[in-house]
């Protein structure tokens, strides 16, 4: 029983780690035992040793079983000594990559094969961490974090303490034609003053006359005024220093 052995059955039992970790960590039987997985996983299953077995003994695989029981019976590790074992594994596989390179035999398809897994191999990726479980003694875990307001602009709501703060969903509910755009579009504009990103979605207008109501806001015009600038013009009025600094990254509407 060897190292492979012993990731393989990490893998198994913890399968977010299965298609970010190189097929080339592993040999023979082992290897389509990790192709069998990455398949599985791909198709939206789970895996398990379990059911790697049942495969294996549909298709009538003696030799694939064999290999898989070895793994079941490998000792089980944790993370830290799971990711150790993994490391030295891919330190292995790089070194016998590096030995077909000096193969003076391959042909020039062999060679760019072998660089790719090279560089492969060079690669690490981890899975997304997920929050840490959470004791209940954890006293620290009782307090609620500083909320963080970020105000939208609306008169009505500033100074009370109930506007917008991050983190939470801003439903504006009217009947058509009642200035939901138009507070939306004030927010907007508000939060580029501000110097916030915003990212402003629309099912209802062109990115066009969108801009076009927020920039005429900006800049204190009316939407004739605004109308008869041109391209060059408008971005002369916003390269004005007065208002530059203030200015984030644009809206991008969507249609």
């Amino acid at each position: 029983m060897n190292k492979e052995h012993i990731v393989l059955r990490y893998l198994l039992e913890n399968n977010q780690w299965i298609t970010i970790t190189h097929d080339m960590l592993f040999q023979l039987d082992l290897l389509k035992i990790k192709l069998l997985a990455n398949q599985t996983i791909k198709q939206g299953r789970s895996v398990s040793i379990q059911q790697i077995g049942l495969v294996f003994k549909e298709e009538g695989d003696t030799g694939s079983l064999k290999a898989l029981k070895l793994v079941y019976e490998a000792s089980q590790v944790d993370k830290a000594v799971f990711e150790k074992l993994r490391e030295d594994l891919r330190k292995e596989a790089k070194l016998r990559v590096l030995k077909q390179i000096q193969d003076q035999t391959l042909n020039d398809k062999q060679y760019s094969d072998v660089l790719k897994d090279l560089l492969d191999l060079e690669k690490e990726d981890k899975p997304e961490e997920l929050d840490p479980p959470v004791s209940f003694k954890d006293w620290s875990k009782h307090i609620a974090p500083s909320q963080v307001y970020l105000d939208s602009g609306i008169e009505p709501f500033q100074g009370t303490g109930t506007d917008t703060k991050v983190g939470d969903v801003f439903n504006i509910l009217a009947a058509s034609g009642n200035f939901k755009t138009g507070l939306m579009t004030h927010i907007t504009k508000y939060q580029l003053q501000q110097g916030r990103n915003v990212l402003f979605y629309s099912m209802e207008e062109t990115a066009q006359s969108f801009n076009a109501r927020v920039g005429q806001g900006l800049l204190g015009l009316t939407e004739y005024q605004y109308s008869k600038l041109s391209e060059a013009e408008i971005a002369q009025r916003f390269a004005v220093p007065s208002l530059e600094p203030r200015l984030c990254h644009p809206v991008f509407p969507r249609n």
